[in-house]
């Protein structure tokens, strides 16, 4: 078994609006690991669907949701979205990374 790492994404939080936002695209295969970091100075909510609160992080907060390679954790064709309140001083980006196993 081999670890992928998919590359990179980010959002930049002078983008943030009331409604979710896409954050990456739709995973391409199941993936055993998810790392969202909130390196803004807003409290975020993270979603699966776009419109249901999943997960809430708060400032210079991280999710990591890890299944140990066994199971998957997300089912490709997941879509992941953030959501935060917009404002005029929003500084920051929210990071996604995403893992595979080959």
């Amino acid at each position: 078994m081999t670890l992928n790492i998919e590359p990179l994404t980010s959002i930049d939080s002078i983008n943030f609006t009331e409604k979710y936002q896409e954050i990456g695209k739709p995973l391409p295969k199941d993936a055993v690991k998810i790392r969202i970091q909130n390196l803004t100075n807003q409290s975020i909510y993270i979603s699966t669907d776009g419109f249901t609160d999943h997960e809430y992080l708060d400032i210079n907060q991280i999710l990591v949701i890890d299944s140990n390679t066994s199971i998957p954790s997300f089912a490709s064709g997941t879509q992941f979205y953030v959501k935060a309140l917009p404002g005029e001083g929003n500084e920051g980006l929210v990071f996604f990374s995403v893992y595979f196993v080959l």
